[in-house]
């Protein structure tokens, strides 16, 4: 699952490369435009990494000032798909990012 993704969220922008590096245990961080403008870094924990589709859980995490996102997604044959809420200050906006490994 570590690597170099070329993504889009759907409707909004596309295509970036989106960027997952190893963190501790079974999370991952991954680097993107999540609401398709500015670049932000989260973290996600990986379920099932032993089964053909991977579960991807987003926590609730604060990623800039007054800006929080939390989400689930998969990674499956080189694809991940996450679903996302980002926080901006109290307007809740639901966004989709797709990629392929690259």
């Amino acid at each position: 699952m570590v690597g170099i993704y070329r993504a889009h969220v759907v409707g909004v922008a596309g295509p970036f490369d989106l960027i997952i590096s190893t963190d501790r245990g079974d999370d991952v961080i991954i680097e993107a435009p999540f609401d398709g403008f500015d670049w932000y870094t989260l973290k996600a924990d990986i379920d099932n990494q032993t089964e053909r589709t991977m579960d991807i859980n987003i926590n609730n995490q604060q990623i800039a000032p007054f800006t929080d996102i939390k989400g689930t997604g998969f990674f499956r044959d080189g694809t991940i798909e996450l679903r996302y809420s980002i926080n901006f200050d109290g307007d809740i906006v639901h966004f989709k990012l797709v990629g392929t490994k690259i």
